[in-house]
């Protein structure tokens, strides 16, 4: 079985499969740290991960709709499945999560959705194979004003729900995002030098995995795992499963306590009884 990590820096450009953050006098996340992420021992997979830093407002028609907009390259969506259409990260087009069709709603409902008696639609658009547009925002610090870019993007695939980590998102080409980013901030981006928001890293065995963490926390990273979430939610249980226990134990023994009094009055009782 396959281990996905990720990482990210301190400063927000960084991220690898397992999950990690880098302090800010250490290496940034860059195409040259990606190659030696790649030369490690048990690794089958390295991919950068850009998200988008401006607004992410989706249109279809008179529906509006938000998802999480992620930058990724075509070997990210490996290990992700598709309900509908293909898999391929083609330039102007997007792969949307499981649950992104279901936040698509028009203003009316979106506002209606706030005042009770009103119904909400009933089911998502289907929405592959459609052209929607995204509105980017730009503020200008010169003269404090807003201004706004349209992008128009092709729904290629849409996957099946998996989780939070991929239901609300929309993937798009990696390089989209950079020119989208840089357009929002003004300024020509080149993360494969300055450093990636994040990184996937792909473990061949989940054996290998803890040991390829251990690395990329050694090279100064803050790494995330599935490996980490299954021991937090195990920790958690167990806490949960000493709380009750210990809840069980004391109303044994108060329940004890009931039933050997009720049965020394009951002795007492029968002794005077029989003399």
């Amino acid at each position: 079985l396959a281990e996905i990590l990720e990482a990210r820096t301190a400063i927000g450009r960084t991220f690898a499969g397992l999950a990690a953050q880098r302090r800010t006098d250490e290496p940034v996340l860059d195409d040259s740290m990606l190659a030696i992420f790649r030369d490690l021992p048990g690794v089958v997979l390295v991919t950068p991960i850009e998200r988008l830093q401006s607004g992410s407002m989706l249109e279809y028609g008179d529906l509006v709709g938000y998802a999480s907009i992620v930058g990724v390259e075509p070997a990210y969506l490996e290990t992700l499945t598709a309900a509908s259409g293909n898999l391929t990260l083609r330039r102007g087009e997007v792969v949307l999560g499981g649950r992104v069709p279901d936040n698509f709603r028009s203003e009316e409902e979106m506002m209606g959705g706030m005042r009770p008696g009103v119904q909400q639609p009933t089911a998502a658009p289907d929405l592959l194979g459609a052209r929607l547009t995204m509105q980017l925002q730009r503020f200008s610090q010169e003269d404090s004003t807003m201004s706004t870019k349209t992008v128009r993007l092709y729904v290629g695939a849409i996957l099946e729900p998996s989780g939070w980590r991929y239901d609300y998102n929309a993937f798009v080409p990696l390089r989209d995002v950079v020119e989208y980013n840089s357009w929002a901030s003004g300024t020509r981006m080149d993360p494969g030098r300055e450093g990636y928001q994040e990184a996937l890293v792909r473990a061949a065995s989940s054996r290998d995995t803890l040991e390829i963490e251990q690395q990329l926390v050694d090279m100064g990273f803050f790494v995330q795992s599935d490996r980490q979430q299954l021991e937090q939610a195990t920790s958690f249980f167990v806490t949960l499963q000493a709380i009750l226990g210990g809840i069980g134990a004391i109303a044994l023994l108060v329940a004890a306590f009931g039933i050997a009094n009720t049965m020394s009055m009951a002795i007492l009782e029968r002794t005077r009884e029989i003399g």
